[in-house]
């Protein structure tokens, strides 16, 4: 199965911004927009995986429940990081 993602970005800085798609510093939008991508990758990928220490390996588990997915970020002009 795929499951498509779509997330509305929005970036302008503003020098009386007061929400955070308008503040002039835009690290916590970076930080904000890298983690929802990170996050949607670790629920949903197929990297799920279980440690074997005395193996030294890394085995796939879960694979059942693992999805292709597709994220499309949506954007207005040039108002995005």
């Amino acid at each position: 199965m795929r499951i498509l993602f779509t997330l509305a970005h929005f970036f302008n800085p503003s020098n009386n911004g007061r929400h955070g798609s308008q503040r002039k510093n835009p690290q916590q939008r970076i930080q904000a927009l890298t983690q929802c991508l990170n996050n949607l990758h670790f629920l949903f990928g197929k990297s799920q995986c279980i440690i074997d220490i005395a193996q030294r390996l890394a085995l796939p588990v879960n694979q059942s429940q693992s999805r292709d997915i597709d994220i499309v970020i949506c954007t207005t002009q040039d108002c995005h990081l």
